[in-house]
């Protein structure tokens, strides 16, 4: 057995704690740590599918048809609504946000949102209603499942439901 001693041994006893010390730590990373992914990269937003394209996409082909002349008719009117929307919502961030927050402001605000998001809310579902006469049987029992007319989540098991007689 070879005898080391002195600055040699000392050195190798260093390199041999680091080594298994960076080992062990490795090892017992793998399997308790958890993989997290790159931190750069954020992940990817999933596309929010929009409800009028739902509610299309549950109807016949001849029923699309109907649906996308209603809504065409509407588009306007409702994404003039829809930028009340966004602008009341920008109104209340600033009222939230600001240095001195005034409680009759902050409620100005939210009754101004709630109005704008009602209006547009009126519009599309005067579009529906409108639609609904030239829709067949079929198609309006295919769109009564889907939201506005049933919660989110509280859809039908058999899709679509069986026609009310």
């Amino acid at each position: 057995m070879v005898q080391l001693s002195g600055r040699t041994g000392g050195f190798l006893l260093m390199g041999s704690l680091a080594v298994n010390l960076f080992l062990g730590g490795a090892i017992i990373g793998n399997l308790f740590g958890e993989n997290v992914g790159p931190r750069f990269a954020p992940p990817p937003k999933p596309r929010r599918e929009f409800k009028l394209d739902r509610l299309r996409d549950s109807l016949s082909p001849e029923g699309r048809v109907v649906f996308q002349t209603a809504v065409d008719r509407y588009r306007d009117r409702v994404k003039d609504k829809m930028d009340g929307v966004k602008a009341g919502h920008r109104r209340l961030r600033e009222t939230v946000a600001s240095e001195n927050l005034d409680l009759a402001a902050l409620e100005n605000a939210l009754n101004d949102l709630f109005a704008q998001q009602d209006a547009a809310r009126h519009i599309v579902l005067t579009a529906l209603l409108e639609l609904m006469p030239q829709l067949s049987a079929d198609d309006r029992v295919r769109l009564a499942a889907q939201p506005p007319f049933v919660k989110p989540g509280k859809r039908h098991r058999g899709f679509p439901p069986p026609p009310m007689d």
